[in-house]
């Protein structure tokens, strides 16, 4: 039995997400239990912070280094906490895998930041950290994005059934595993914005009282803005082929800011309920010619936005007969620990010298090991051999 933590803070940057997983094996013949999760708050000064830089906010070196190192050590109190709540202590536990902070993806010039200094994760818990995962893809001409399908690969392919696997994030991603797949034949992307412009909305209309529409509950009593809709739906990132991924950049504040700017007459309610059917409609779009290739019939949700209850309804109705959608929870295991699981099997993938992108998905020129590793209590022999 190897115990390993992921940790996970994504595009909506509200919470930190903490698994503590069961991991026996590697590539193929890989197995995990889920043994605890913990989602840890954002604190609002942190994620404040966090929002303004990622957005391209004036800022220093010295200020991004200060918020790298704040970062680390809110990743190791959440690590150290699901490894407490299970009655364990660090001890107990071989590695860490840590996604870090995004403040900055721009695939096309091959440039990523995560923060959140890993040494200090290491430092603080004992525990042999493996992060920045992104890099190595980058370096070979990769998107360096998105990093789960590989997991989704090893976790949930299916030899008798095509699957498809939406984790709605700030932004939404697909993973398309066809029946009996090999790796080369996963295909995973971004599909656009998942939480993020609607949580931009509920912010805004709501004076930063609210930061996201629990259960949808806004756009269920708002009215669909054909006009709004439309204009979305031009975006440019919607048109490009796979691999593709996307983030703040191109759906950030600014984006948001044009969308009011353009449409000043368009209520809270109505706009949210436009936003919330755009990201149902972004995804089945995506999914759509997959789901007939492959003959799959339904559809995993997870993330954050599979809880937004109006979010799934509208993606039901948009996939109609075609797909039926499902909750990871019913399937898996709870939806809202599947990138940190991801982030704890990826830092086990490295830590045995496995390669563990996907370049049918980044577009990388070949395979690589991602990550790098930094050492906690010494003396500590990961594997036991």
């Amino acid at each position: 039995m190897v115990l390993g933590v992921g940790l996970m803070s994504g595009t909506s940057c509200d919470g930190i997400d903490a698994a503590l997983v069961d991991i026996s094996g590697s590539g193929s013949s890989t197995n995990i239990v889920l043994l605890r999760y913990v989602e840890t708050k954002m604190p609002s000064t942190v994620r404040e912070k966090i929002l303004h830089i990622s957005s391209g906010g004036a800022t220093t070196a010295g200020e991004v280094a200060l918020l790298s190192k704040n970062i680390a050590e809110l990743f190791a109190k959440a690590a150290k906490t699901v490894i407490e709540e299970h009655g364990l202590n660090p001890c107990n536990v071989s590695f860490i895998g840590t996604h870090g902070q995004t403040i900055y993806h721009n695939p096309n010039e091959a440039m990523t930041l995560q923060i959140g200094t890993p040494s200090i994760i290491a430092q603080r818990t004992g525990c042999t950290t493996v992060a920045d995962f992104r890099a190595a893809d980058m370096a070979l001409g990769g998107q360096g994005a998105p990093l789960i399908p590989y997991v989704d690969f090893l976790l949930h392919k299916s030899h008798h059934e095509a699957r498809i696997l939406v984790n709605v994030g700030g932004i939404a991603n697909v993973t398309i595993l066809p029946a009996n797949a090999r790796l080369d034949q996963v295909c995973a992307f971004d599909t656009g914005p998942g939480n993020m412009l609607m949580d931009q909305a509920s912010a805004y209309y709501s004076d930063d009282n609210f930061s996201y529409d629990e259960n949808g509950t806004l756009a269920k009593g708002g009215n669909l803005n054909e006009n709004v809709l439309n204009w979305l739906l031009q975006h440019p990132f919607l048109k490009k082929p796979p691999p593709k991924s996307t983030g703040r950049d191109e759906f950030g504040i600014e984006f948001f800011h044009q969308l009011v700017q353009r449409f000043p007459d368009v209520n809270s309610k109505d706009m949210l309920a436009t936003l919330n059917w755009f990201t149902a409609q972004t995804i089945w779009d995506a999914i759509a010619p997959f789901a007939s290739r492959t003959g799959a019939s339904s559809v995993w949700a997870s993330g954050g936005g599979a809880r937004n209850f109006t979010l799934m309804c509208n993606l039901q109705k948009i996939c109609g007969h075609s797909c039926q959608v499902m909750g990871f929870d019913d399937v898996a295991f709870n939806s809202d620990a599947r990138e940190a699981v991801a982030f704890a099997v990826l830092a086990n993938e490295t830590l045995h010298g496995i390669t563990n992108n996907v370049p049918s998905v980044t577009g990388a020129e070949k395979s690589v090991v991602l990550g790098g590793i930094y050492p906690g209590r010494p003396g500590l022999n990961i594997f036991g051999n």
